[in-house]
């Protein structure tokens, strides 16, 4: 059974994965209109034109939103969610990419830290990770 979300557990997870508050508000705002001008998803979304517009702007250079017209108005379209997830599979791939570049910059002597902290819950099976792999 899919978990059932509202518009705010929806913006914070949208803010966790890199959007900031206004970018979630905007670009969800955007989907539950469809394309639509800027004045009337700064309105759905209850923030001013102004800081809609710059919102809009980021969303269209991460390629969440894309730019449609009808005679001389200017709608702006949210692309489909499913274009999140393509973005994070490029970053993914990048990332995979790069990590070894990047641990080739770690320092290889012999005085690494014995102890670390893991701070919550979630780190707790890191933590048992760490312990499994040390051999």
């Amino acid at each position: 059974m899919l978990k059932s979300y509202n518009i705010t557990n929806l913006e914070e997870f949208l803010i966790e994965y890199g959007l900031t508050s206004k970018q979630a508000k905007i670009y969800l705002a955007s989907l539950r209109l469809g394309p639509s001008p800027a004045q009337a998803i700064a309105t759905e979304a209850k923030t001013e034109r102004t800081n809609a517009y710059d919102a809009l702007e980021s969303l269209l250079a991460r390629g969440l939103m894309s730019i449609s017209t009808q005679g001389k108005k200017r709608l702006f379209v949210a692309e489909q969610p499913e274009t999140l997830e393509t973005i994070l599979k490029e970053k993914q791939a990048a990332l995979i990419e790069v990590i070894p570049q990047i641990r080739s910059l770690a320092a290889t002597t012999e005085h690494k830290p014995r102890i670390r902290f893991y701070p919550g819950h979630r780190h707790y099976f890191e933590a048992l990770w760490q312990i499994s792999t040390l051999g």
